[in-house]
């Protein structure tokens, strides 16, 4: 017996892209506050540029969100600042300092959104893509991981480290 996804109402895709947003926060008391303390910057970072990029996306047609959600102006905010910001802090507790393993958690993951989520997201008439491919997303998702785990590593890091021999 298979289920078919079907496309929900306008109030119910709202009620999910809330369900986005807040449940990641759940983990924030499991994750600590020194975590917070340490890679919320490049998390915060992250979450700018993702801004940045959602504002190119809408002018080149890449994806569609629907529905927007309040407060919010952006359809992709609720991603943004759920899954992605709790999940990259998460990701750069785990696995900060080994850079392959911190790679191959983030393929995983981006392999996850891109191809699972996606297709529930799309059969919800949620989100879809128009113009990028899910290689595509891939492929952006990784190298915002990248710039994600360098700034870290730049800015944090470094900056720690040269502190602490003065």
């Amino acid at each position: 017996m298979s289920y078919k996804l079907k496309h929900v109402s306008k109030r119910d895709a709202r009620y999910i892209l809330y369900a986005l947003l807040c449940l990641p926060w759940l983990l924030l008391p499991f994750i600590g506050k020194n975590t917070f303390k340490t890679y919320g910057p490049a998390a915060i970072f992250m979450a700018h540029l993702i801004r940045i990029e959602s504002e190119i996306a809408e002018k080149r047609n890449w994806w569609k969100i629907k529905p927007v959600i309040r407060p919010f102006n952006r359809s992709e905010s609720p991603l943004i600042w759920g899954i992605f910001f709790i999940g990259s802090l998460v990701v750069l507790k785990w696995f900060y300092g080994r850079f392959w393993l911190y790679l191959g958690a983030n393929l995983v993951l981006n392999a996850l959104f891109s191809y699972p989520f996606y297709y529930i997201m799309r059969k919800l008439g949620i989100a879809k893509f128009v113009r990028l491919s899910r290689a595509g997303m891939m492929f952006l998702f990784l190298l915002k991981s990248i710039i994600m785990y360098g700034y870290h590593w730049y800015f944090i890091d470094s900056s720690k480290k040269s502190t602490q021999t003065k």
